[in-house]
């Protein structure tokens, strides 16, 4: 059965950006991120919320099967179809930005906007053994997170052709850069994936979002001013 949550705020607009959501505190949250943040974009927006597994599957997978992945695809390429969009973004922080590289990706969106991603995602769910089990249907092993960490890995190789500009924002004093955004701006530079970091000062994860929120905001004014 089909879950996928959205909201669909339209404008009139030529551009379109889908936001994909973190992880929430609880598992019965699964709130849309940024709405109230990014209402004064005169652009259409789609915001999705992230109801499989526990807490979230990454807009992936749930109890081993891409469920998720295709059912929010194919929303996207619904919306894609009848927009007669011109511009096409795909934004998210964490989890969030995971997907937005993910799904952007494989559209071939125009931009992706991604802040303090998870990367080698089944190193990371495997220390959130609910999160984990929700995905793979499985506890812990050494094989799911070998899995779950070659997903990111692969699409990259994939669609190493794709024309999609990559805007990445991080910090290296904050965690998630060691143990994630450093192999995933390695890979995309070998790729040679048009790649744009923004370094930041936060030094906690949960400080992304006011780096986040602002860069978008100014990014989006800049593009529409033509600066």
């Amino acid at each position: 059965m089909n879950r996928l949550k959205y909201l669909y705020i339209r404008r009139g607009s030529d551009t379109v950006a889908f936001v994909f959501s973190a992880f929430d505190v609880n598992d019965k949250q699964r709130k849309y991120n940024c709405v109230k943040s990014f209402k004064g974009l005169n652009i259409d927006m789609v915001f999705f919320s992230d109801p499989y597994g526990f807490r979230g599957s990454y807009y992936l997978l749930e109890g081993g099967v891409f469920a998720p992945d295709n059912q929010v695809s194919s929303l996207i390429n619904t919306i894609l179809n009848k927009g007669n969009y011109n511009s096409v973004f795909t934004m998210g922080t964490s989890k969030g930005g995971s997907a937005a590289l993910y799904h952007g990706l494989k559209i071939g969106a125009d931009e992706i906007i991604a802040g303090a991603c998870q990367y080698r995602l089944g190193t990371y769910v495997a220390k959130y053994p609910d999160i984990f089990k929700g995905m793979t249907g499985h506890s812990v092993n050494d094989e799911d997170i070998q899995r779950l960490d070659n997903i990111m890995p692969e699409h990259l190789k994939q669609n190493k052709n794709c024309k999609t500009r990559i805007h990445l924002i991080h910090s290296k004093q904050e965690p998630t850069y060691e143990a994630d955004e450093k192999y995933l701006i390695k890979d995309l530079t070998e790729l040679g994936y048009d790649l744009k970091e923004t370094e930041c000062g936060f030094k906690t994860h949960q400080e992304i979002g006011n780096y986040y929120i602002p860069y978008v905001l100014d990014y989006m004014k800049s593009r529409k001013s033509g600066r």
